[in-house]
């Protein structure tokens, strides 16, 4: 990585560009594969160009959402619950960005023996958990544990790591926080005009964009705050707080820590820093950065090509095992999973218990119609009375077709069980894996070697999505 670092300022170095927030061991698998895609795309383009290309992760630690990144999430083997929320509680006032929360060791080590509880043991366990208590320390800056682990991963791949929180980048910073804060109407206007004119195409926006949005915010007390525009001047969201253009330039001249940016600004702001050939984006991004064009232009920027992110799937070994049992392919995982168990079950069954159970409900319905009517005949009152009580033969028939099913079902256990590993390793929830779990429960499976493998390939083609067999 320090090689790295002293080609950036090699003039003719390019940089690949991609970011995400600090999440809490690196937060979900999608995080991981940016920085896989990051390093693929900077060696595929060096080779290309024949110029240094470097691969830069921007940690988002400006952000201040502090409940999107302080859990990971892991495979459970609780049947009834199988898939477990790990939520590291630490005390923080108001809204500070993660970049400004420190972690006390004590607690952190003690969140990190619940999560050794959690986790399956294997080869790999100890030295799992020994590199995240050594990366932790006594004492630690969110951001910074992120970057640890960040580095311990990705660092002998040259991945620069870039903290949007810290203080030294907020002072190369200032000119064009200078030139926003004096375009203030410009900036607002412009990112409106543009979102309007997306969903008049047909498109949405992905992101809110207002036309009193300065797209800044302001560390005010600890708490970093959202500025909108009002009569010229910067304010709060509950108006409580005002700027002058003036004031806040001194701000941004005497104490830049202070500001940021938010989805709006910070795309200009890598441009402004970095010499980049290229962002590397998830979906969501892709979408919103659709918004951002018109504004590269007014900054006299270019808006630079926008890679997707690769997406992939860790199959486990237990996963490829029932995936050739059950004949499935991708595809029944993603769109037809319960159905094919249906089936599959369906199949096992030497009674069929739905055409036997339909055939008990025609049974009695032949036996209750001329019943009734002939009871009705005797007295009027005596028709719902027959209704209900064919009713409650029918409850008692759909009663003992559940019993009948659960039976089938204790006698296929095993191979249900089988079925549902599949969904929870695969699609937990519902949800791409990449967008759930973390790497911890795959790094004490099976180590990193598998990781080491995919930097190692080529950048794979953006059109699929990929299956990584563990």
């Amino acid at each position: 990585m320090e090689r790295n670092w002293k080609r950036l300022t090699d003039p003719d170095s390019l940089v690949v560009i991609g970011g995400q927030q600090a999440g809490l061991l690196t937060g979900p698998l999608y995080t991981i594969y940016k920085a896989v895609t990051l390093i693929q795309l900077a060696r595929r383009e060096e080779a290309r160009l024949g110029r240094p290309v470097i691969p830069v992760f921007w940690i988002a630690g400006e952000d201040h959402d502090l409940n999107e990144v302080d859990h990971i999430t892991l495979p459970s083997g609780d049947q009834h619950h199988p898939i477990h929320r790990h939520r590291l509680h630490v005390s923080v006032e108001g809204r500070p960005s993660v970049g400004r929360i420190e972690i006390e060791g004590t607690i952190l080590q003690e969140w990190l023996d619940q999560l050794s509880r959690m986790l399956p043991d294997t080869e790999h366990k100890r030295e799992v958990l020994s590199r995240l208590r050594q990366l932790g320390g006594n004492r630690v800056n969110w951001s910074r544990y992120f970057a640890r682990l960040m580095h311990e991963l990705f660092g002998r791949w040259g991945l620069l790591l870039v903290d949007s929180a810290d203080p030294g980048l907020r002072r190369l910073e200032v000119p064009l926080f200078e030139e926003l804060i004096r375009d203030r109407e410009g900036l607002a206007v412009t990112a409106w005009r543009q979102r309007e004119a997306v969903e008049a195409a047909g498109y949405p926006s992905q992101v809110d964009v207002n036309s009193n949005q300065a797209h800044l915010f302001l560390n005010l007390d600890g708490n970093r705050e959202a500025l909108y525009l009002e009569n010229g001047q910067f304010v709060t969201k509950d108006g409580t707080h005002r700027w002058t253009a003036e004031a806040l330039l001194d701000i941004a001249c005497t104490q830049p820590e202070r500001l940021s940016n938010n989805v709006i600004t910070r795309p200009l702001m890598q441009e402004f820093l970095f010499p980049t050939l290229a962002v590397v984006l998830g979906p969501g991004e892709i979408a919103y950065w659709g918004l951002l064009k018109p504004l590269f232009e007014r900054y006299g920027m270019e808006m630079p090509p926008l890679v997707p992110r690769r997406h992939y799937t860790l199959v486990d070994r237990a996963s490829a095992k029932y995936l050739s049992r059950f004949s499935l392919t991708w595809d029944d995982v993603v769109d037809h999973l319960e159905e094919k168990k249906r089936t599959w079950l369906l199949a096992q069954q030497t009674v069929d218990v739905e055409s036997l159970f339909a055939q008990a409900q025609s049974a009695i319905d032949r036996i209750y119609e001329p019943l009734i009517a002939e009871i009705g005949s005797v007295e009027k009152g005596l028709v719902a009375l027959g209704e209900k009580n064919r009713e409650k033969v029918h409850e008692q028939i759909q009663y003992l077709k559940k019993k009948s099913i659960r039976a089938i079902e204790r006698r296929h256990a095993v191979d249900l069980r089988q079925w549902d590993h599949l969904g929870r390793m695969l699609l937990p929830g519902g949800k791409w894996q990449e967008r759930v779990y973390n790497i911890v429960y795959f790094w004490n499976q099976y180590g990193l070697e598998w990781l080491e493998w995919l930097v190692e390939q080529p950048l794979p083609s953006a059109d699929r999505h990929w299956l990584v067999y563990l």
